[in-house]
């Protein structure tokens, strides 16, 4: 009885320490996002380097996107996205491969349903450039909801700085999707489904399994090749087994809504 009372104490001081650190872990977290809005308000957007990590999911979206062009330094990006009802917007951006801490959120602002929209001005000048972020480690979500913990519903997103006319430079329609992730833990059997909704009933299109194991905290990309397939409502779903634990997956369901034509 003496030590089933000291293991139950011994148990709760355990509990109640781990408590008070995620407690503090939060405030520590919430602090720092607080001070980084306040000093990197550029109107239309936050954006800077936080200087703690953020708690990560066990499998991370980092980025969403069907076209990203390329870009040295100095230019103005926006991001282009097609809304296919009315929503909340939130645009985000980080780093692929974590090396500033770098993060862009946009504020809330008047967004069209079923049209094309726009984000902008992001000048590179800003951060980008003096963070010395290139253009192939910048990733973009499109989240339709009020913050990124939700992150069941998106739209892709086309991110350019050139004219959008001009046709040797930008595609004017979508070819290829990429989806970035970072999971918590290795990862073996990754695989994906992309299914189209027809009459709320869904459709397999797509499947694949990505060869090798997909080591904990090093970012790993999913293409989906959208050529010929027709516009409308879709899921993609990404499954993955823990290496070395039995009975232990991740499973993550993405929506979205395909629109072939750029412009």
């Amino acid at each position: 009885m003496v030590k089933m009372r000291a293991k139950f104490k011994y148990g709760v001081i355990c509990f109640a320490v781990i408590s008070i650190l995620i407690i503090m872990i939060s405030s520590d977290n919430l602090a720092q996002i607080d001070k980084w809005q306040k000093n990197d308000d550029r109107g239309n957007r936050y954006e800077g380097t936080i200087g703690i990590p953020l708690g990560k999911p066990d499998l991370e979206l980092l980025s969403f996107v069907s076209y990203l062009e390329e870009f040295n330094s100095d230019v103005n990006l926006k991001v282009r996205f097609f809304l296919p009802k009315k929503s909340d917007v939130l645009i985000y951006g980080q780093e692929i491969r974590e090396r500033k801490h770098y993060l862009m959120e946009s504020k809330p602002d008047n967004w069209v349903p079923d049209s094309w929209n726009e984000f902008g001005p992001w000048q590179t000048q800003d951060v980008i450039d003096k963070e010395k972020i290139p253009h192939s480690n910048l990733g973009v979500v499109v989240y339709l909801s009020k913050d990124k913990t939700d992150d069941s519903k998106l739209a892709p997103a086309f991110i350019y700085h050139s004219n959008l006319q001009n046709l040797q430079k930008l595609p004017s329609s979508v070819s290829m999707y990429s989806l970035w992730l970072r999971p918590f833990a290795t990862l073996t059997n990754v695989k994906y489904s992309l299914c189209k909704i027809v009459n709320n009933c869904e459709v397999v299109e797509k499947t694949g399994l990505l060869p090798a194991d997909k080591i904990v905290d090093e970012a790993f990309c999913v293409k989906i090749d959208m050529k010929k397939l027709p516009d409308g409502p879709r899921k993609l779903y990404i499954e993955g087994d823990y290496k070395g634990a039995v009975n232990r997956s991740v499973y993550r369901e993405y929506e979205f809504f395909h629109k072939s034509q750029i412009r």
